[in-house]
C-alpha cells in the first residue's frame, strides 16, 4: 500500500473513530439526564426486567406464544444494554486510535518531505 493510500485510510479511520467518540459522548450525556435515568435505567432496565421475569413464571403466562413474547422482551432489554456497553467500549478504543492514527499520519507526512 502506497503512502497516499495509507493516508487516505488513516483519514477514514480517524473520521470513523471521531464518530464513535461522538456516539459515546452522546450516551454519556444521556446517562446524566434525569429523565433517561428514570425512564430507561430505572423504568426499563430494572422495573420492566423484573416484570418480564415475574410474568415468565406466572402460571397464566405459560402458552408458547406468551413465553415467546416475554422472551423477546427480555432479549430486547439485554440487547439495548449490550448496545450501550458496546458504545462505551468502542468510544474508549476510538479515543486511543485517533491519537495513534494522527501520529502515524504525521509520520507519513513527514516522510514525504
Amino acid at each position: 500500500m502506497g503512502t497516499a493510500q495509507q493516508l487516505a485510510q488513516i483519514k477514514v479511520n480517524i473520521s470513523d473513530a471521531k464518530h464513535m467518540v461522538k456516539l459515546a459522548a452522546a450516551l454519556e450525556k444521556l446517562k446524566k439526564n434525569e429523565n433517561f435515568r428514570l425512564l430507561i435505567e430505572q423504568g426499563y432496565f430494572i422495573e420492566e426486567a423484573a416484570r418480564l421475569v415475574a410474568a415468565k413464571y406466572n402460571i397464566a403466562m405459560q402458552s408458547t406464544e406468551q413465553q415467546r413474547f416475554l422472551d423477546s422482551g427480555i432479549m430486547g432489554l439485554g440487547s439495548l444494554q449490550q448496545f450501550f456497553i458496546k458504545i462505551d467500549q468502542m468510544g474508549d478504543r476510538a479515543k486511543d486510535s485517533i491519537e495513534a492514527d494522527e501520529n502515524t499520519e504525521a509520520e507519513l507526512l513527514g516522510m514525504g518531505e
